[in-house]
């Protein structure tokens, strides 16, 4: 396994070492594993939703010698994107596996599907050649196909699923559930970030994507499994961070996963052996002057009436009805449906989210740390 300088890793998966907790959705992962289950995992961004698959990924392919397959969507416009994507992370799994790769190539190649290699990297790049005569849909049919008569359990992550409803070809949807529901030897797992879209993909029961998975909704990791994750990391290299430092990070990054991970990975690189609560705030002011330059650019794209909602909505941390005269009052915002209009665009970019239960929805800046700037600036 390879080892890091800083064990607090903000990118990617590291290994069992450098992951913390998330047993729960582990043995839940198993389980649907265990009864030929698809899956969905729903979570906000940079919660821990990738790491996750990987982690789950890396413990089965050792103990029930599965092959798994990760598909990034994120990057994808259409189907011949989704093709690409999904045959190049199809290789680079079997890669180790001569014999079958010899078939993947083999039948890629009857696809008129040409392979290239980066000069740097060394990966595969795949360009597809279609016949005029042959529709684009056969190419997936048989990736699928391919892996289907494979003599080992696959299971295959689509990561970032809700890409698909960008895609200008309409039926994708219902192509890919088509071949989906007739597969025995392959399991998926699909994720997303934008629970909006995702919860209209598969709980909407006129799409048809609707009842077909086992799903969860990732939430924040237990403060005390955090707690005992970072003590166990600062003492392996022989430091020291204060309780009152800990809670403060917990506090100000709202135990989000990403956030938590930042600050502890630039507290874990101060040259002291004991980190205060003291040092813990210098860093976290740190952040937020580093980026100041990125957060001021936001407001270059928002109208004068969204940038002072988006404010409210910081210094409200969680927004429970944004057309409540005490809301609108107490920010001075006008009236109720320029709220609504300015709330649409505001979620339209991304720079907040709203998540629904069946009590009640919410809004909130999908980025703490900017959410903290606008706090502490405004």
């Amino acid at each position: 396994m390879k080892q890091f300088d800083n064990p607090f890793l903000t990118n990617g998966y590291g290994g069992e070492e450098y992951f913390c907790d998330r047993e729960k959705e582990l043995n839940i992962l198993q389980k649907m594993l265990n009864n030929d289950t698809n899956f969905l995992l729903i979570s906000r961004r940079k919660l821990g939703k990738t790491a996750l698959i990987e982690r789950f990924f890396d413990k089965i392919s050792t103990e029930n010698k599965v092959i798994c397959i990760f598909v990034d969507l994120f990057a994808t416009q259409n189907i011949h994107d989704f093709i690409l994507q999904f045959a190049s992370s199809v290789y680079i799994v079997l890669k180790p596996h001569k014999p079958v790769l010899k078939q993947f190539v083999t039948f890629l190649q009857s696809l008129r599907v040409s392979i290239s290699y980066d000069s740097l990297s060394g990966l595969p790049e795949f360009r597809l050649q279609f016949a005029p005569q042959q529709p684009v849909e056969n190419t997936l049919l048989g990736i699928m196909n391919f892996l289907e008569n494979q003599n080992r359990k696959i299971i295959v992550a689509f990561d970032e699923f809700q890409q698909i409803v960008e895609y200008p070809e309409k039926n994708m949807e219902a192509q890919l559930r088509t071949l989906i529901q007739k597969m025995h030897n392959v399991q998926f797992i699909f994720s997303g970030s934008d629970q909006r879209i995702i919860t209209e993909l598969f709980f909407n029961q006129k799409r048809p994507f609707y009842n077909s998975t086992v799903s969860i909704i990732l939430d924040k990791i237990e403060k005390n499994n955090y707690t005992q994750f970072i003590n166990y990391h600062f003492s392996k290299y022989k430091k020291q961070i204060d309780k009152e430092a800990l809670e403060f990070i917990f506090e100000w990054t709202q135990m989000h996963t990403y956030y938590v991970q930042y600050v502890c990975k630039n507290c874990f690189e101060l040259t002291k052996k004991i980190v205060t609560i003291t040092d813990v705030q210098e860093v976290c002011k740190n952040i937020l002057c580093q980026n100041e330059s990125i957060y001021q650019q936001f407001r270059k794209l928002l109208t004068v009436k969204q940038w002072k909602l988006l404010i409210s909505i910081a210094k409200e941390e969680v927004l429970y009805k944004p057309n409540s005269s005490d809301f609108l009052q107490k920010y001075n915002l006008g009236n109720a449906s320029s709220v609504s209009l300015a709330i649409l665009s505001l979620l339209d970019k991304q720079l907040i989210i709203n998540t629904i239960t069946q009590e009640q929805e919410t809004y909130l800046l999908d980025d703490v740390f900017f959410m903290r700037y606008l706090q502490y600036r405004y």
